[in-house]
């Protein structure tokens, strides 16, 4: 076929036409009535890596493009249909078209040579997706595809056809021998294979392999016999398309999809489902497309918009959509932290001890245990307390898993003392901590099952060889004997300090620690009442 000159704009073709192997694009552009140069204003942009050809069927003027050689796949193939939008922004709806796997069956005698074209049926679009989905209950299979059908204007087209195909013969034959007289070549690669290559076997059968594909060697006794046809022509099947990423070439696992998606399948292949949410499309397989683009209405595909301006407006609504998503989620989280928050908060630790900033550098952290308080005596209620001022003064701290923990067993997880422990600890692997001083003042106070499981914490997390952990931790206590045999070992490898005030020296660092306290208050009274210059 000769060239023709390129149009003046490549925003005169409004007809996308993709395929997926170069066989399938050669047929395709045989299909051509006239093959253009490309458009004088075409400049391909860098991300646009599709090789394209350019001609008209009728009326259309279109421009074709295959997937990268070797290369399969939805994904893909959303790739090489937007890439075409970004350079083709005028194209109104496109068609894809090539070879797949038939599935004859007892509502549709597919066989080889024969036309599919994906058709609505019940509530799928005529494209269904088979490997996107999950095992439910007892193992059944559950979809979770869904895939966009063709466009009204499309599947009016192919209402028209089939009317006029219950009445006169398919011109489809006509276009194949017309291309056969241009090219011997065509004539060759393209033509009926012949009865003798159409051959069905018993699903359950296991081909003898060859690199050849004939079936020379396998057992003709397992061969289905089908019913002769009078003619060799094609005929053309209108229903369910079955697409994925996942390459099927056992019949027996191909019949249990099937029996899973619950829908009447006729054909598998694995480019559709990559492009029915992307880009409005009719899906056709074998030489059946030429003949269906007459059947479109100019007028109709006139008032339609440009698929890439669809694109863009449904981009931009799920981008407002993903917003709102995102700030409701926001809102979520944050309301499921100021709970988790005020379930830490099960005593008024702030209100039996004050800190004096000036000498508490960094995060800190102080739980005071009380023995005439209920919500004070226990070791759990001791570690919330730490875990709400930490939370408090470094949100980011908070982590999704402990939120998620506290959602779905909130009651129980502030009762738990080892779930708050593990917390607890994990805090001081996070670098975004820095230096962190906790504080457990009056141990002695603490129940003696809770202190007892608490002071072996304390030794687990200091006491093992060769590691200390990043934070400080200073703990107080009477010196009853129960807790001084519980710490006997730290204390030979960590700082300890005996305010007993039995002599001068002791006595004297007692009253200088209570001076500071005391003069921290004062310059503080002072500020609030206005006392000081």
């Amino acid at each position: 076929m000769s060239l023709s000159a390129g149009l003046t704009s490549r925003d005169e073709y409004t007809v996308g036409w993709l395929t997926v192997l170069s066989i399938e694009r050669a047929a395709a552009t045989a299909m051509l009535d006239e093959q253009h140069e490309k458009p004088l204003d075409f400049k391909q942009s860098s991300k646009d890596t599709n090789s394209y050809t350019w001609g008209c069927v009728g009326k259309y003027n279109v421009v074709i493009a295959s997937l990268a050689a070797g290369v399969m796949g939805t994904t893909n193939a959303t790739t090489t249909a937007l890439a075409m939008l970004s350079s083709f922004p005028s194209i109104k709806f496109a068609l894809l078209v090539g070879i797949g796997a038939g599935v004859p069956n007892t509502w549709h005698d597919v066989r080889l040579g024969d036309v599919v074209v994906s058709q609505p049926c019940g509530n799928n679009g005529g494209v269904v997706q088979y490997d996107l989905g999950r095992a439910g209950a007892a193992g059944k299979w559950e979809r979770r595809d869904f895939l966009a059908r063709p466009p009204e204007m499309l599947l009016k087209a192919l209402a028209n056809l089939q009317s006029d195909h219950g009445l006169e013969s398919y011109e489809v034959v006509d276009f194949l021998q017309d291309a056969g007289l241009r090219s011997s070549k065509f004539k060759i690669a393209y033509a009926y294979p012949g009865l003798q290559n159409d051959r069905l076997f018993e699903a359950t059968y296991q081909h003898v392999e060859n690199r050849t594909n004939n079936y020379e060697k396998c057992d003709s006794s397992k061969e289905v016999k089908m019913k002769p046809r009078a003619s060799t022509e094609p005929e053309i099947h209108y229903d369910v398309i079955a697409s994925g990423n996942t390459l099927i070439n056992n019949v027996v696992i191909r019949d249990n999809k099937i029996d899973e998606m619950a829908e009447q399948i006729i054909f598998f292949e694995m480019v559709a489902a990559g492009l029915m949410n992307e880009f409005p499309c009719l899906v056709i397989r074998a030489a059946f497309a030429k003949e269906f683009l007459l059947y479109v209405d100019v007028a109709d595909v006139q008032e339609v918009e440009k698929a890439y301006e669809a694109l863009t407006a449904i981009e931009t609504s799920v981008g407002q959509i993903n917003d709102t998503v995102s700030q409701a989620r926001q809102a979520r989280y944050e309301e499921e932290v100021a709970k988790l928050l005020r379930s830490l908060h099960v005593c008024d630790y702030a209100e039996g001890k004050n800190r004096n900033k000036e000498r508490v550098k960094g995060l800190s952290a102080i739980s005071f245990m009380k023995d005439d308080f209920a919500d004070q005596q226990g070791s759990a209620s001791a570690i919330c307390a730490l875990l709400c001022q930490l939370y408090i003064q470094k949100p980011e701290l908070l982590s999704q898993s402990v939120t998620c923990k506290f959602k779905w067993d909130g009651r129980h997880f502030v009762r738990s003392f080892s779930a708050l422990w593990s917390i607890f600890t994990s805090i001081t692997s996070d670098q975004r901590a820095g230096e962190v001083l906790r504080i457990l003042d009056a141990s002695d106070e603490c129940q003696i099952g809770d202190r007892e499981l608490l002071i072996e914490k304390i030794n687990r997390l200091f006491g093992a060889p060769g590691q200390r952990p990043r934070f400080k931790f200073l703990l107080t206590s009477r010196p009853y004997d129960d807790i001084r045999r519980g710490i006997r070992e730290l204390e030979d490898r960590m700082p300890t300090i005996h305010l007993s005030g039995e002599n001068e020296t002791k006595v004297v660092k007692i009253s200088q620690e209570i001076d500071i306290w005391i003069q921290h208050r004062l310059q503080k009274m002072g500020i609030q009442k206005s006392l000081l210059s």
